[in-house]
């Protein structure tokens, strides 16, 4: 019976160590002809391509607010996430998208942007001005980064003219 299990045991030993050599070997030409390189791309096109960033591209084509984003920059962009607007009081968001609301959209927008490409490697706790002039703390404890109350959840899509950051809260004109 112990001759079974020993066996059974080198068997299985084996067969996991093959296992893992076999998920090592990745073609990267491949996955990088697939995914495509994200720092060919800028911005508004890292927020376009990804679908948790939607009501946050709808809001930015709302204001008119795109080809900032397009620009040479660099820029970073705190981006909430649907979740993040979805938690805004009922009407939030359609009340942003209304045309005479298109100024306070505007500086909504601007409060997530800051000049200069931000990874989150090099942020220690401190505080930067938003585009809107208002000011952003900054807070590292360990791994995870926040801004204001809002925490990083994707960090450091890097694009052509800057970085973006995606955080599960907005960041509200204070």
């Amino acid at each position: 019976m112990k001759k079974q299990i020993h066996a059974l045991y080198i068997t299985l030993s084996l067969l996991i160590g093959s296992m893992d050599v076999y998920s090592v070997v990745i073609d990267s030409s491949t996955v990088n002809a697939e995914v495509g390189n994200s720092e060919d791309k800028n911005l508004i096109e890292l927020v376009e391509n990804n679908p948790d960033l939607s009501t946050l591209i709808q809001l930015i084509n709302a204001a008119e607010f795109a080809a900032n984003l397009e620009g040479t920059g660099p820029y970073t962009l705190f981006a909430p996430s649907n979740e993040a607007f979805a938690e805004l009081p009922q009407g939030t968001v359609q009340d942003l998208l209304k045309k005479e609301n298109k100024t306070k959209l505007t500086n909504l927008l601007k409060n997530h942007i800051v000049s200069g490409k931000l990874l989150t490697s090099s942020m220690n706790t401190s505080h930067v001005n938003s585009l809107a002039g208002k000011p952003l703390n900054i807070t590292v404890r360990g791994s995870q980064v926040s801004i204001n109350d809002a925490i990083i959840l994707q960090p450091d899509l890097v694009g052509s003219n800057g970085v973006v950051q995606i955080i599960d809260k907005v960041i509200l004109n204070k």
